[in-house]
């Protein structure tokens, strides 16, 4: 079971923290790095929200069985879903963030200078 779940997270972790690069990544383009993240998160975190807890409620519903590790299946892949979106909504536009800054300072460094 645990190779299961660790596949299943591994994968939806994965899977929404693309949706949030690729609609970052967009939004880089009209608009700078702050305003990109911040529509980001309003546009494309509502359906990685809504799909997020979808799946979570269809884990969480093996918690009604009455076989206890189906049980404890269903409790843990909810929390790892959770963990998931929570991840995909702030650790990745933290790093996306971060890596902007050091992409202007580094960029800024090898300028050459016109003085």
């Amino acid at each position: 079971m645990s190779i299961a779940l660790n596949s299943i997270t591994l994968g939806l972790g994965i899977d929404f923290s693309i949706h949030v690069l690729e609609r970052y990544f967009e939004e880089c383009e009209r608009f700078t790095p702050v305003e990109a993240v911040r529509r980001t998160i309003e546009r494309t975190g509502k359906a990685i929200t809504t799909s997020a807890l979808t799946m979570a409620g269809g884990f969480g519903s093996l918690m009604f069985s009455s076989f206890p590790i189906v049980q404890n299946f269903g409790f843990i892949a909810l929390v790892a879903i959770i963990f998931s979106l929570i991840a995909a909504l702030t650790v990745v536009p933290a790093f996306l963030m971060l890596t902007e800054g050091l992409d202007v300072r580094i960029s800024g460094a090898t300028k050459p200078s016109h003085a």
